[in-house]
């Protein structure tokens, strides 16, 4: 019997510092697991929106919720596809039955690096709602600019959307088309 050797973690390659010419610091990010515990859902789906303006870099908005945790998370995963790295900004925002809300800080983030070949990930537990006892249909939506735009005013798009009911159950809403 031959062991199978397992597979290290993808790493992501910490942001590059600011020169003096950008003054503010880039903090560098901590990633989403793409496997997740049982009840875990992930509404994310496998669509992927090109960021205008920039070839081989594209990204997701993406909704999580576990069944009987009682709250959504909501993020951005950027990923670069193309051969040099390359810097952005991403906004974040989530929809709570049919009315609009702002993750405010961290977002928008105006210095995210991604190395070629990389996913950058935002930190869910930078955007949290509660829903104890609550149903409501969530959805993140994000936009994605290249750095020095504003992404809150590109083309933003939405993630699949969870159903989570007052029971606790947290359960994908189908795409339809």
């Amino acid at each position: 019997m031959s062991a199978t050797p397992a597979l290290a973690p993808e790493k992501e390659p910490a942001p590059e510092p600011r020169t003096e010419e950008t003054p503010r610091a880039a903090a560098r990010q901590e990633s989403w697991s793409d496997s997740y515990p049982d009840g875990t859902v992930c509404a994310a789906g496998d669509r992927w929106t090109q960021v205008p303006g920039m070839t081989g870099v594209d990204f997701q908005a993406c909704t999580y919720a576990k069944s009987y945790a009682g709250n959504a998370q909501f993020g951005v995963k950027v990923r670069n596809t193309g051969s040099r790295q390359v810097a952005v900004a991403v906004w974040v925002e989530y929809w709570m039955t049919a009315h609009r809300y702002d993750c405010s800080t961290p977002f928008p983030q105006d210095h995210v690096v991604i190395a070629p070949g990389t996913t950058w990930s935002s930190q869910l537990r930078n955007c949290i709602r509660g829903l104890k006892g609550e149903t409501r249909r969530v959805q993140a939506y994000a936009g994605v600019s290249e750095e020095g735009g504003n992404p809150r005013y590109a083309r933003l798009t939405p993630s699949r959307g969870i159903d989570v009911y007052a029971d606790g159950r947290a359960v994908p809403v189908p795409y339809t088309g």
